[in-house]
């Protein structure tokens, strides 16, 4: 885990974390602080620092500018606050939103590492925090279970309502038709889809404007599936099958193969 927070001249994006977007945790992430070679400076935060300032680094080329400067906190919880109150410590945005040009960039990373609190997770917090989620999405599953779920007489695995068949289709590799689609904008414009998006990921509103259509449906793809074996996880522990859960199922197979 990294302890302390990191400073480059230039990008160099080989030596930034990159968190999966279906794997992240969502407990924490990063503040960081980007000077352009207009002059310009930006604030903001993520949760996979490689991809957040590739997209940074690919618009400013496109102008014909560059990143000059990066400051990348330690991963740590509160990064959603640190970045509303180093933002409102800096005043308003001289160039759009969390951009300054009037602010030098050794003076705001000064102001963030002497103001605000960076606190990184332990791994007892960091598990407990796991063990927490695990028990919240093990009480969506029993629900799911209560309404019918997990059927009593068959195994399947349930897809989300708000999930087309063809998504599954896709997924699973046995549908070639691509699909007609085009977001709700209604529902995205009353902001309810984007905030629960962002719930769900880890990531903000800013990020998730970067996604693809495959980004979500690569995200929805990996979220069904941990659906539908927790919801076998579930079945197993109640038939009794508590071998197909606990570790060491091929135990006895590895043991015959070094012998």
């Amino acid at each position: 885990m990294t302890t302390t927070h990191y400073t480059s001249n230039g990008v160099k994006l080989w030596e930034l974390p990159e968190v999966r977007r279906a794997n992240g945790s969502g407990f924490d992430g990063y503040l960081y602080i980007i000077e352009f070679s207009t002059g310009t400076m930006k604030v903001g935060r993520t949760n996979n620092p490689r991809g957040r300032i590739r997209t940074h680094w690919e618009h400013a080329r496109k102008f014909g500018a560059d990143i000059t400067r990066l400051w990348l906190s330690v991963p740590h919880t509160g990064y959603r606050d640190n970045e509303t109150s180093l933002l409102r410590e800096l005043g308003t945005p001289s160039a759009g939103t969390e951009y300054f040009t009037s602010k030098n960039f050794d003076d705001v990373v000064a102001l963030a590492e002497s103001s605000l609190h960076f606190h990184v997770l332990t791994e007892k917090e960091r598990q407990e925090l796991e063990e927490e989620s695990k028990r919240r999405g093990e009480a969506r599953i029993e629900a799911l279970r209560r309404w019918g779920g997990i059927p009593d007489d068959a195994v399947r695995i349930v897809l989300d309502p708000d999930i087309n068949e063809w998504v599954a289709n896709m997924v699973f590799g046995r549908y070639r038709k691509l699909p007609e689609f085009a977001p709700d904008r209604d529902l995205f414009e009353s902001g309810e889809v984007l905030e629960a998006l962002s719930t769900a990921t880890g990531l903000d509103i800013a990020e998730l404007a970067e996604w693809s259509f495959m980004d979500v449906i690569e995200f929805m793809g990996q979220q069904q599936l941990r659906i539908g074996v927790a919801n076998l996880t579930v079945l197993a522990y109640e038939s009794g099958r508590d071998d197909l859960v606990k570790p060491g199922f091929y135990r006895g197979v590895i043991a015959g193969a070094d012998s």
